[in-house]
């Protein structure tokens, strides 16, 4: 009943845009309770009146009805409700629509059709037999092949098949060759040409699929458009390919993104969200038809600038606004996208395109450094942290440090989509693999999770950071004394050392462990640590506070702030 009723009410709405929406004439006697305001408008009234007999039967923009009531319009708009492919509309004329409002699928998000199916075979045998109705369901399921969606599994099959007689050519050609005493690096390369270009994968079939067809449905809009016409398309996806697929859809439709507005769409409780780094805003893009007099190539050097520029522009004008965590990042993609699109196409210095990633990861690039800045800078403002991150900067720390702090800024928990964590670290010439070979970082399957300080081997991090191999045998593993334990080139490990000496469950560990290893190893002593605690403290408050008792995270933010009130806050070096 809840589905039906939310239906239902979307339609009333609509039904209401149509008729045009009532206006209430009555009057409020709480805006009339001044003589001088009365007097006022009733002299503003007698001029109105006057000025409306003098100018004789001009049309009103607001239609009076007999109940004392208005509309915005006088008569019903007849709308026009077609299911044909919005790549090929044959109404309205063209460059007759003022305002085209698209909401197209969001690359791999959904795929509609065959979730559809379930709903489709049921409707096929209730309303098969209704007139007009029939040719509707001619088909076993619903009908896929023209849905405008990146469905990998629908071309899995086809590129299997291709890369199966590629990989046969490729086999014949290596073993002739080997046969005829060529050397196999030779072998292999003389092979690889010979069986000719390599399949392109089910992947990116899919995604050129999409790009194909969005182009298609955007070059059909620009024609419908009238010359001062809009586009508005509405896009939410984390992965970079997918923004690249929309990008180049409204660079070959002949469009420009001219501004885009993030807006918050999602519900903190929505199921599908919870406990990711999900988007929780849609985006949306104002696009205007590019001007079609020839331009010069854009250089990639100069567009670049830009590019990082409006990027960290729009970052600081959508936080401003309240948007946090990935969705600034997204919000950032759209003004990129058109300061792209105003130099199109774009090469570098040798003459090579520029593939639209390129931007798209250098506006993601931009935002983040600027979110480190702006770290330290909400940091100063604190009242107990500030002065430990006076003449502290984001740019004397090392990068894996950078790394785990953009981590909790950006997904604002523990755990993250690969795709966008590669992105983050590439941003910063870090690998995550390294990463999680450190130990602080684990996989399941497309997600990347940050591992709680108690959880990391922090004496095979120390030896990992030195150089040194795996200690072997009881008398290697004594010689490694915790007390004394060092993190060369990797403050953010140093930190995370301490907080797992004040978050074991070990009987010998807390804030006298604490205090024994900072004066032990001389992290005491240098400024740049009590720096980084303050930062790492900050974040692990801001996002895991408000975790339950009993979890990993929110104990670890809780014996973080333990231990900077009973240990670093008065630490006299």
């Amino acid at each position: 009943m809840w589905a039906a009723n939310q239906v239902i009410d979307a339609y009333a709405a609509l039904c209401a845009l149509i008729h045009g929406g009532e206006v209430d004439l009555t009057g409020n006697d709480e805006d009339l309770d001044d003589p001088d305001e009365q007097e006022s408008e009733d002299e503003s009234t007698d001029e109105d009146s006057a000025m409306e007999d003098a100018e004789g039967d001009e049309p009103s923009a607001l239609h009076v009805h007999a109940a004392g009531n208005g509309s915005l319009r006088p008569e019903v708009i007849v709308p026009t409700v077609t299911c044909e492919d919005a790549a090929a509309l044959s109404t309205p004329a063209p460059g007759t629509v003022h305002l085209i409002c698209v909401d197209p699928p969001y690359y791999n998000n959904v795929q509609y059709a065959e979730l559809s199916n379930f709903f489709y075979v049921w409707l096929k045998r209730a309303l098969k037999d209704w007139p007009g109705l029939a040719p509707l369901f001619t088909e076993p399921l619903a009908e896929t092949n023209r849905e405008a969606v990146a469905n990998a599994a629908r071309w899995q099959r086809e590129a299997e098949t291709e890369l199966g007689a590629w990989q046969g050519r490729y086999d014949a050609a290596f073993e002739r060759l080997r046969a005829n005493k060529v050397k196999v690096a030779e072998a292999k390369q003389l092979a690889r040409e010979e069986a000719g270009p390599e399949p392109a994968s089910a992947k990116d079939r899919a995604d050129l699929f999409y790009e194909n067809k969005m182009a298609a449905v955007f070059a059909r809009g620009r024609k419908l458009l009238h010359p001062a016409g809009r586009m508005v398309v509405m896009f939410n996806h984390k992965q970079t390919w997918a923004w690249r697929s929309l990008g180049m859809a409204l660079i070959r439709a002949g469009f420009e993104v001219r501004s885009s507005v993030p807006i918050h769409t999602e519900a903190e409780s929505s199921l599908n969200i919870r406990g990711l780094d999900a988007a929780r805003s849609t985006v949306l893009l104002l696009c205007v038809p590019r001007d079609e007099r020839e331009q010069p190539t854009g250089n990639w050097a100069s567009v670049q600038g830009k590019v990082g520029r409006v990027a960290r522009g729009a970052a600081e004008r959508f936080q401003a606004q309240g948007l946090t965590g990935t969705d600034l990042y997204l919000a950032s993609l759209g003004p990129a996208l058109g300061e792209v699109g105003r130099n199109w196409p774009v090469t570098d210095f040798a003459g090579r395109p520029v593939d639209l990633v390129d931007a798209l990861e250098e506006a993601y690039k931009s935002v983040g450094q600027w979110r480190l800045e702006q770290i330290f800078l909400e940091l100063t403002g604190s009242a107990d942290l500030g002065e430990a991150a006076a003449g502290f900067s984001a740019q004397a720390v090392d990068r894996d440090t950078q790394t785990l702090w953009l981590w909790l800024d950006t997904f604002q928990g523990e755990i993250a989509d690969s795709d966008e964590v590669r992105k983050l670290a590439k941003s910063l010439g870090v690998n995550p693999d390294e990463l999680k070979g450190m130990g602080l970082l684990s996989k399941d399957k497309d997600l990347f999770l940050l591992r709680p300080p108690r959880d990391v081997d922090h004496r095979a991090l120390a030896r990992r950071l030195k150089g040194e191999g795996a200690a072997r045998g009881r008398a290697a593993r004594e010689a490694d004394a915790w007390e004394e334990r060092v993190f060369p080139g990797f403050i953010g490990a140093a930190v995370w050392n301490a907080l797992a000496l004040m978050t074991a469950t070990d009987g010998t560990h807390g804030p006298e462990a604490l205090r024994r290893w900072m004066a032990d190893s001389g992290y005491g002593a240098q400024r740049e640590f009590l720096g980084a605690y303050a930062v790492t403290l900050s974040l692990l408050e801001r996002v895991f506070q408000r975790r339950r008792e009993g979890d990993a995270w929110g104990e670890t933010a809780r014996q973080a702030r333990r231990g900077w009130d009973l240990v670093l806050k008065g630490w006299r070096s």
